[in-house]
């Protein structure tokens, strides 16, 4: 019984110190880490539901658009000079001649050759052959007929005409030009300008104005001064070695009258859209082959993906064709 009592007591004392041993837990509150969100000063626009233009703007102005070069066919020394440089030209008018003595003999023969099958044919008809020996006849004589044009059109190609009624610009080259000057084939004489009338006219340098065509509606503006409308006409299309301008020509509509010098300012207005949802240009963001804005939803900016229609370069808006549904806030 005492050795019991005793072990007793030693189990105990032993849980005792363990006891003692061991530190109360204190009551620490638990943290749990939230990301911040800094909050940032945007350029910010609200996606708008509206209309939107496709138009270019440029710069015309009065002038003569209409022009043709003069160029040497077939050259050689200059038998004649036709026109003088100082007065206006008319449309065929021939202006040069070269020496053509090398078809001299076969132009002569030939027209020997045409004049005897012209006879024959005539004799028969005088005597009143058969339908079937006058076709024959007619047949000969168109085939030396059609020999002759020929030589004489390989004459013509040694004559410079006029393309166009208007005044000449000659090239630098070509004012000294003078009978006797030897002169090689496809060489530039210079241009001939039609002066009749001037046109209001939009030069565009490289690059034609996509879906600008005959009949496009013009808006026209010359300072303060007058303002009105008009309509593509024409185009003229001019390549010159490595460069190219497309001139359009516009029909100013109604009676307003316009300065005939001085810088006007016109607007291609191509075709325009309603009810579709605009943002700014700014607004576009292209990275490889996304296409996307950032808009803010509760003060976090976040990447929308979109897709974009046409484009209004005169009021620097893009349409949204998908993405957006218009009213939301856009960084610019």
């Amino acid at each position: 019984m005492k050795k019991l009592f005793s072990m007793l007591s030693a189990l105990v004392l032993c849980a005792s110190l363990c006891a003692c041993g061991k530190e109360e837990p204190e009551n620490e509150e638990i943290v749990i880490p939230i990301l911040g969100v800094t909050e940032e000063n945007y350029n910010t626009a609200t996606a708008e539901v509206g209309s939107i233009t496709n138009s270019y703007v440029t710069d015309a102005e009065y002038t003569y658009p209409y022009s043709s070069i003069v160029y040497v066919k077939k050259g050689g020394e200059v038998k004649k000079i036709h026109f003088d440089p100082s007065e206006p030209l008319k449309a065929g008018q021939l202006m040069i001649e070269f020496d053509t003595t090398q078809f001299d003999e076969a132009l002569e023969a030939q027209q020997l050759k045409v004049d005897e099958a012209q006879k024959n044919y005539d004799d028969l008809k005088k005597q009143g052959a058969s339908k079937a020996k006058l076709d024959v006849a007619q047949i000969d004589l168109d085939i030396e007929k059609n020999a002759l044009d020929k030589i004489n059109n390989q004459i013509d190609d040694y004559k410079v005409y006029s393309p166009i009624d208007g005044v000449i610009q000659l090239d630098r080259d070509a004012r000294n030009l003078e009978v006797g000057s030897v002169i090689d084939d496809g060489r530039f004489i210079g241009r001939i300008t039609d002066r009749t009338n001037k046109y209001l006219t939009a030069t565009v340098f490289g690059v034609k104005l996509e879906n600008v065509d005959f009949g496009t509606k013009v808006e026209i503006a010359q300072g303060d001064v007058a303002f009105g409308t008009g309509s593509v006409q024409d185009i003229i299309f001019t390549e010159r070695g490595e460069f190219s301008t497309y001139q359009y020509i516009i029909a100013v509509d109604g009676d307003t009258e316009f300065y005939d010098f001085g810088t006007v300012r016109v607007t291609f207005c191509v075709y325009e859209k309603e009810n579709v949802v605009i943002v700014p240009k700014e607004a576009i963001v292209n990275v490889g082959s996304r296409t996307f804005v950032y808009t803010i939803v509760d003060g976090i900016r976040i990447e929308t993906d979109v897709e974009v229609g046409i484009t209004d370069d005169l009021n620097g808006v893009v349409e949204i064709t998908s993405g957006l549904d218009g009213g939301e806030t856009v960084v610019i």
